[in-house]
């Protein structure tokens, strides 16, 4: 194979995979543009590709013997189970970078996009488990209507109903939720388009638009919960503006964290695992006939910035409490 990729399977496994793709490779190339979630699911998948590579180098991988190589990666990536055929699909998407003389689909070799198509009966049933889960988180974000650490049962927890409410409130993406900050949940409760850098430092305006309407003590409850979070991390501030200058992200974990925990909390909700493999996505598949403008749906009142300063004075004083203790 004459392509450049393939000169040297050590350096092709061993590099940046930013070096590897179109249009990171060089700065001046418009091929093609990559968000950072995406470089990052690209790496994950490189290295299942370097695990396997003693059995059949990548050089070496063409439309003949490709079909053979991914169904290894599906059955011995995992001791428990096979890999999902569409995760192995995606495996294969970056595997076409790294090796661009590959022209067979993934459909055509069996490994779809989708694993299956779900009967609507099937669909309906895990949407309605989903919507059990949201109802339930709802509650949890309403009932958290002071900082306090003993309703954080871990970090990860806190963070997956955090991600839950403001997906079921918002119309905003994962890759945008996770860059969200205690100043922009301001800026939306005021109907201020959110400025987030979402990939390569570029920065984005957000028009927010919200499915439901914000008030004062969802607002409040929300800033609690985040607070509490950061009290039971045992992170220190002593003043509101160091918290203010800090960033503190409305979510700390990772979209895979989330996404795991969402399918515990299904499971634990509804007494069954879903038929649809979950995520935050499954909790924007009832969002749409939702939206509202939200400047027309806003009820925070002129006092609210009073209750975002009241609040965070209750935080410092419960982290100092904390470190005396």
């Amino acid at each position: 194979m004459s392509s450049s990729h393939l000169t040297d399977d050590n350096l092709l496994l061993s590099s940046n995979i930013q070096s590897q793709l179109p249009g990171i490779r060089n700065n001046r190339c418009n091929l093609r543009q990559y968000r950072t979630m995406t470089i990052e699911t690209q790496k994950i998948h490189k290295a299942k590709l370097a695990k396997f590579s003693n059995e059949l180098k990548i050089s070496k991988i063409d439309d003949s013997n490709v079909a053979n190589f991914l169904k290894t990666i599906q059955d011995k990536s995992r001791s428990d189970k096979k890999l999902s055929k569409s995760y192995v699909n995606a495996i294969y998407s970056t595997l076409k970078l790294l090796n661009p003389s590959l022209t067979k689909t993934a459909s055509e070799m069996d490994f779809p996009r989708k694993n299956r198509k779900f009967s609507s009966d099937e669909y309906l049933d895990t949407i309605s488990g989903v919507k059990k889960v949201v109802e339930q988180m709802t509650q949890f974000t309403e009932s958290f209507k002071n900082i306090e650490i003993q309703k954080v049962e871990s970090r990860r927890k806190i963070d997956t109903i955090i991600a839950i409410t403001m997906t079921a409130l918002t119309n905003l993406r994962t890759t945008e939720l996770l860059q969200l900050e205690l100043k922009h949940l301001y800026q939306i409760a005021h109907g201020i388009p959110i400025t987030l850098k979402l990939s390569y430092n570029k920065e984005q305006i957000i028009d927010v638009l919200l499915t439901d309407i914000l008030t004062n003590q969802t607002f409040k409850n929300i800033i609690n919960m985040v607070l509490s979070r950061e009290l039971w991390c045992k992170n220190s501030f002593n003043s509101e503006s160091q918290i203010k200058q800090s960033c503190i992200r409305l979510i700390s974990c990772k979209n895979d964290t989330i996404n795991k925990t969402f399918s515990e909390l299904y499971v634990q909700i509804n007494n069954k695992k879903p038929k649809l493999t979950l995520g935050l996505k499954s909790v924007r598949s009832h969002n749409s006939a939702r939206i509202v403008n939200q400047r027309g749906h806003v009820t925070i009142d002129s006092d609210d910035e009073t209750i975002f300063k009241s609040i965070i004075n209750n935080f410092i004083t419960e982290n100092r409490t904390s470190h005396q203790a």
